[in-house]
């Protein structure tokens, strides 16, 4: 089960043979060519008659223009800002504290949210209908936002002092893929 999900991985920075598999036919792609020397975006699409790879929206296909793919690779990821919008404070912050009191302080910041959160959902399923219910939702609801902050905070900071945002980043991507593969299959 591991092996599958390891193979299904998608490859980085890694061209793949034309000899070796096609790309599926939903993506662009980068497009290698043995008679040119500068990869291309462009799309693998199937017929009933097979396939061909087509160069950006093109209707005719690359062999058509006597282009011959030879590999294809995924694109990268379309550039997105930064998660962590203060990446030198955090880091300062993480370098002043070290990552044993860090990972304590973490803890606790996940306890109190773990308290933010049940306390918010007690009161929302009270059976009580008053202005006060209102006020008293509202600040618990803003109390579960601060708490979530803090964890954000936290956990950045044990990322960065265990230089670990890549492999997150990537078991994250993994397991929101495999969560989505279950949804499909109940």
């Amino acid at each position: 089960d591991i092996q599958k999900i390891i193979e299904d991985m998608p490859r980085v920075d890694n061209w793949i043979p034309v000899t070796e598999r096609y790309p599926d036919t939903e993506n662009y792609i980068l497009l290698s060519f043995s008679n040119f020397s500068i990869p291309l975006v462009g799309r693998y699409e199937e017929d009933e008659n097979g396939g061909a790879f087509y160069v950006g929206d093109e209707d005719e296909s690359c062999v058509s223009q006597d282009l011959f793919v030879n590999a294809w690779m995924k694109l990268p990821k379309q550039y997105e800002e930064n998660e962590n919008t203060f990446p030198n404070e955090i880091e300062k912050i993480a370098e002043h504290y070290g990552y044993e009191k860090q990972c304590k302080q973490l803890i606790e910041e996940m306890a109190e949210l773990m308290v933010g959160l049940n306390k918010y959902d007690r009161a929302d399923k009270a059976d009580i209908s008053t202005p006060k219910k209102f006020l008293d939702l509202n600040h618990l609801k803003n109390n579960v936002y601060e708490e979530v902050a803090d964890v954000e905070i936290m956990l950045e900071q044990i990322k960065y002092l265990t230089d670990s945002h890549a492999m997150v980043r990537s078991i994250k991507e993994m397991k929101i893929k495999r969560q989505l593969k279950r949804m499909e299959e109940e």
